[in-house]
């Protein structure tokens, strides 16, 4: 606590100032002083803590990415989600029948091929948790075009302060300074929305005061000779209320995304949990390598015994080059040649490399012969094994259905044929435990 006597200065230094400036420094310390007493106040009801920095999320983007990429357990891990997931391709429902033709050819559009890029986008949802599409509507024909971006490059994205599930635009980084904002699609759609009823309600009021001003105007001319009572204009016919094509911005972006902790607006990778797994087993197999390299590595040891001066150089000048495989060597018996190679007792750690396996599987969801370890479960322990994982890519596919199907409706609205019930259908992985067990046959 400052002093009185300065206490007292800094209160006689505000007598000579004007009120209106004393009561302003009072209100600015009582609002400082309401802040620091509570730390809450003024933040969204939905911030939470599970909000991530964008350079946490580029770190973890980029390890997922590196280990897809040089890691060949992490690869298979990813594209065996994709196998299950998609299997041997998708097969599409649309309601009503009037819309079907238009989506087929959205879908198998030489520029879309989305029974090959649904692949891809697959790959991308699991390795990076989530998948971002951008829709490019051509505006003759409203026909949709889709382009993915890879979400090492979207470092921002902007939700409503009260609805943290509302994205409005997303932040791409781009060779430019600035990079570019892509508006987000249900953000765009309410835009246009709003703008289209503006327009509607801007004609409506100018047709209401032209018949209005028409009902005030008498007729001139034969009606009014024969004395019949002047009637109202007609007014003008309604406009159908049609949907637009051109409803909202032209190219959207769509946000997809999965392992996503409550209040979280990014995803998460697949590969998280186990990327410090699989940096473990990469170097205990270099160091596997390394070893059984040295393993078998030998060298000569040659002793003379009671060398005379001058021998002993005489003979590692004779030796200078290593007897090549096969080589004859004459000798006395004072010479002695003696294989000499290092003692590494490393035999017995195949339960290493399991055990560091075991924690990858089960991070990735997987039995250990998901993995080609056949040794590790029969047939039967394999087929209850399974199960988990199954349910595991179901869980999965599901997703993945509604995101094809949400991309479908989207681009159907955006080319105004309003809402369509879409329905995505793959092979399904829990057919084969719906199967029942083979049975051995009983010999007599």
């Amino acid at each position: 606590m400052p002093p009185v006597r300065e206490r007292l200065r800094s209160w006689m230094s505000t007598l000579g100032r004007p009120a209106a400036r004393r009561a302003s420094d009072l209100s600015h310390s009582v609002n400082a002083l309401t802040l620091e007493e509570d730390p809450w106040r003024g933040r969204p009801l939905t911030a939470g803590t599970g909000a991530r920095s964008w350079s946490e999320v580029r770190n973890l983007l980029e390890q997922a990415a590196s280990a897809w990429e040089s890691n060949p357990l992490a690869a298979r891990l990813i594209s065996m989600t994709t196998d299950f997931v998609i299997g041997s391709g998708a097969s599409l429902s649309v309601r009503p029948l009037t819309a079907q033709q238009w989506v087929q050819r959205f879908w198998d559009h030489p520029l879309n091929h989305l029974s090959e890029r649904i692949y891809g986008w697959c790959d991308e949802l699991s390795r990076s948790g989530e998948l971002f599409l951008v829709l490019s509507r051509n505006p003759a024909d409203g026909m949709s075009y889709v382009r993915e971006v890879p979400a090492l490059q979207i470092d921002a994205i902007e939700t409503d302060p009260d609805d943290r599930e509302y994205e409005r635009r997303y932040h791409e980084l781009t060779a430019e300074v600035e990079g570019r904002w892509w508006p987000a699609a249900r953000a765009a759609e309410a835009a246009g929305a709003g703008a289209d009823a503006a327009t509607a309600g801007a004609d409506a009021g100018a047709e209401a005061a032209g018949t209005h001003a028409g009902a005030g105007a008498a007729i001139d001319g034969p009606a009014a000779d024969l004395g019949r009572s002047p009637t109202a204009a007609p007014a003008a016919p309604a406009r159908p209320s049609l949907p637009s094509p051109r409803r909202g911005a032209d190219q959207v972006m769509l946000h997809y995304a999965i392992n996503r902790a409550p209040g979280a607006v990014r995803g998460r990778s697949d590969l998280a949990q186990i990327l410090p797994w699989l940096e473990r087993y990469d170097l205990w197999l270099e160091d596997r390598v390394r070893i059984n390299r040295f393993k078998g590595a030998y060298l000569w040891h040659v002793r003379i015994d009671n060398a005379a001066a001058g021998r002993l150089e005489a003979k590692r000048r004779q030796y200078a080059r290593v007897p090549r495989s096969g080589s004859i060597i004459i000798s006395d018996s004072s010479e002695h040649w003696e294989a000499v190679s290092p003692q590494i007792n490393a035999d017995d750690v195949a339960a290493d490399g399991k055990a560091i396996r075991l924690m990858i599987a089960a991070g990735a969801g997987i039995p250990l012969h998901y993995l080609a370890e056949g040794d590790s479960a029969t047939r039967s322990t394999a087929r209850e094994m399974g199960t988990p994982t199954l349910r595991r890519f179901a869980h999965r596919q599901f997703v993945f259905q509604q995101i094809l199907a949400d991309l479908v409706r989207t681009a159907a609205r955006r080319a105004g044929l309003g809402e369509i019930a879409v329905q995505v259908q793959f092979d399904s992985v829990l057919a084969e435990t719906d199967r029942p067990a083979p049975s051995t046959p009983i010999r007599p």
